[in-house]
C-alpha cells in the first residue's frame, strides 16, 4: 500500500526543485541545479584567496602584490549555490568540507578550529571527529573583531572552519592565528563570502 500511496501523494504533490521549483526525480535539487553546487576545482583557483585564475597561473596577481586575508582560504560553494536551502544538513555539509580539504591535498591538521558562530562550531566538530584530530574554539568575537581566546603551541598545522563569514572576520581571525606562528594554516568556508556583513548570529 506504501508505494502506491507515495505515486498518489507524487501525482497531487509533485516533489519540486528547492532552488528553481521545477518538477525533479531526485532528492531536494533538479540536476540542472545539482551542477550548479559542483566544488570548485582547486588547480583552477589561486593558491592563497582562492579566487578564478587566468590559465596556467598558480596566484593571482592581487595576492602576489598584497594578499586581502594574510592566510590562505577557499571554500566549497559560492555564496548563490542553491544547496543553501540544505544548510540544516550540517553532517553532510561537514562531509563536503572534507572532500574539498582532501582535493587541496593538504597534511592531516593537528587542531580545527572554529569561527565563533554557532554554524561553523557544528561543522568543526562534525569534521575534527571525522578526521580524529583535536578540536578548540581559540576564537572570539568582542565588538565586531575576532580575537584568540586561548593560545596554542606554535608549529602546528591549524585548520580554521568556517560557515559563511563577513571578510572582516576572516581577516581578523587570519591576523589573530598569524601570531600563533603556525607551520601552516588554511582557512575553509562552507560558502564564498564577499560581504562585510555576518551571515549567522554570534553564539560564543
Amino acid at each position: 500500500m506504501k508505494p502506491i500511496f507515495n505515486l498518489i501523494l507524487d501525482f497531487l504533490f509533485p516533489p519540486l526543485c528547492l532552488s528553481c521549483s521545477e518538477k525533479v526525480e531526485t532528492k531536494f535539487l533538479c540536476p540542472a541545479c545539482w551542477e550548479l553546487c559542483a566544488l570548485p576545482d582547486p588547480i583552477e583557483r589561486c593558491r592563497h584567496c582562492f579566487e578564478e585564475l587566468e590559465e596556467g597561473r598558480g596566484m593571482c596577481g592581487e595576492c602576489m602584490k598584497e594578499p586581502l586575508i594574510k592566510t590562505p582560504r577557499a571554500f566549497v560553494f559560492d555564496r548563490g549555490a542553491p544547496i543553501r536551502f540544505k544548510v540544516d544538513q550540517l553532517e553532510g555539509f561537514a562531509a563536503f568540507m572534507i572532500y574539498q580539504w582532501i582535493q587541496l591535498d593538504l597534511t592531516l591538521p593537528d587542531w580545527v578550529i572554529p569561527m565563533p558562530d554557532p554554524i561553523s562550531k557544528k561543522l568543526a566538530k562534525e569534521i575534527a571527529k571525522s578526521l580524529s584530530v583535536r578540536y578548540g574554539e581559540l576564537l572570539q568575537e568582542k565588538g565586531g573583531e575576532i580575537k584568540l581566546r586561548k593560545e596554542l603551541e606554535e608549529d602546528l598545522d591549524l585548520l580554521l572552519i568556517d560557515y559563511l563569514s563577513p571578510l572582516s572576520w576572516l581577516d581578523g581571525a587570519s591576523s589573530a592565528i598569524s601570531v600563533l606562528m603556525p607551520k601552516r594554516a588554511l582557512l575553509l568556508s562552507l560558502f564564498r563570502n564577499t560581504s562585510s556583513q555576518p551571515a549567522c548570529p554570534i553564539n560564543s
